[in-house]
């Protein structure tokens, strides 16, 4: 089973980016905004990986799931 962990509540802004540091080691699915990607030992892996993808680290994270 995966477990759902919410990393952004509806008016407190973003906390959690998706950066290497402030995400957990593992095997992750992230929520960014209109999209999900896998993140695995903090390597993005993604169909349509790009620049845009992470935003230099500031793309903010909704939540993610992990085992």
């Amino acid at each position: 089973g995966w477990k759902w962990t919410p990393t952004m509540l509806i008016g407190q802004g973003c906390k959690t980016h998706l950066r290497k540091e402030e995400l957990p080691s593992g095997r992750l699915v992230v929520n960014i905004s209109k999209h999900y990607v896998a993140v695995i030992a903090g390597v993005i892996h993604d169909t349509i990986y790009s620049v845009s993808i992470t935003r230099d680290g500031t793309r903010c994270v909704y939540g993610y799931y992990n085992q």
